[in-house]
């Protein structure tokens, strides 16, 4: 599972930093599907990958409530609010923790 885990970050930040697998000598692990990433995935990665993640989600959670506006101040809370949600429930998927914590 850790390994799993070592393998989804070094995937996200070959991506986030439009680097190639191969020029860093990594095999990938297969796409990370949203829906089933975990709270515990989530939180088991580190601190700028995380927020990075986060962001993300972010984004997902706004384009599916067609928000036009980012309201840095509901963002913050939302985000607090998954974080609370997905320490209580770590096997919950991180993207469900988020959306529920904009409701």
């Amino acid at each position: 599972m850790l390994r799993r885990m070592r393998l989804t970050a070094a995937g996200l930040m070959l991506v986030l930093f439009h680097a190639t697998p191969v020029a860093a000598g990594l095999e990938l692990p297969p796409p990370i599907v949203m829906e089933t990433f975990t709270c515990r995935e989530l939180l088991a990665m580190e601190d700028k990958l995380q927020e990075r993640a986060i962001i993300y989600m972010g984004g997902v959670t706004d384009g599916r409530r067609q928000a036009t506006v980012l309201d840095r101040v509901a963002f913050g809370n939302a985000i607090e609010r998954m974080l609370v949600l997905c320490r209580a429930t770590p096997d919950r998927s991180a993207l469900e923790a988020f959306s529920a914590a904009w409701k």
